[in-house]
């Protein structure tokens, strides 16, 4: 059985994980899944493929950074090709550029922790003062998220700008509810405590929510809008003749679980 080299999860070093390499029959059978439920396809992809680790036993359990990291380090150790080319439009030159781009490069920007710093805070929530907890976002919680992300791809495919919004709302609160928390309320509890808030209650726990996501961030440079991951890629220097300061761009690759598994 041909293992990957181990893989230190970004959250914390001390967690180390071995993977083995997906032989034909494990990659054939992740082709026919619904490629909109990204996040079930990494847990069962990443549990799939586990040989040791003393990490979580299930990998829903597992950060987003520590999952999209991992996806990422078993798709540099089994291809031989990396490669992806892209073409842009150049914001310094007005150019179309095309830029070959290794995956393998984006080990550059990666942030890895000794361990997830404690962070808190205390808020008044809905009129009483309460210690709030920080704590990252695990599969789990972005499978919860990934609901009204479809939910939005729906409203936006009809134009209905107005039901955009709304979702996009309820997914901000979502979100707020899986970054903290609160005594020993399940994200759930918490979603309604959050829609109790007053608004100037609900900004406080919104600008804490934040930071937290700030200063837990680890695994791969990336960036979430509207629910969708993307990568930073590194910079890409101007292609131009008169780029004399050296002048780079950075393009956001969309980071989908099942781009990152062996097609046959």
């Amino acid at each position: 059985m041909l293992k990957i080299p181990a893989f230190k999860h970004p959250s914390n070093s001390n967690l180390v994980t071995t993977f083995k390499q997906p032989n034909v029959e494990e990659a054939l059978s992740f082709l026919n899944l619904d490629p909109n439920f990204e996040e079930k396809i990494a847990t069962d992809y990443l549990n799939t493929l586990v040989l040791e680790s003393n990490a979580p036993k299930s990998a829903d359990k597992w950060t987003t950074g520590d999952r999209r990291t991992a996806l990422w380090w078993i798709f540099i150790n089994i291809m031989p090709e990396t490669e992806l080319t892209f073409s842009y439009e150049c914001e310094h030159c007005d150019s179309v550029h095309i830029e070959d781009i290794n995956l393998v490069e984006l080990d550059q920007e990666i942030t890895t922790l000794k361990s997830l710093p404690k962070i808190s805070k205390k808020l008044t929530l809905d009129g009483r003062s309460v210690e709030v907890l920080g704590k990252a976002v695990t599969g789990e919680g972005a499978a919860m998220l990934e609901e009204y992300r479809l939910d939005l791809l729906d409203a936006l495919e009809a134009d209905n700008e107005q039901q955009a919004d709304t979702v996009r709302a309820q997914m901000k609160l979502l979100d707020v509810a899986l970054s903290v928390q609160i005594d020993d309320l399940t994200s759930e509890q918490q979603l309604k405590l959050i829609n109790t808030l007053s608004i100037p209650e609900m900004m406080r726990l919104f600008t804490f929510a934040e930071t937290v996501k700030q200063e837990l961030h680890h695994g791969l440079h990336t960036q979430l809008t509207d629910g969708k991951c993307q990568v930073v890629s590194p910079p890409l220097l101007c292609q131009s003749d008169d780029n004399k300061e050296g002048v780079s761009s950075r393009l956001l690759i969309n980071f989908r679980s099942i781009d990152f598994i062996p097609a046959i």
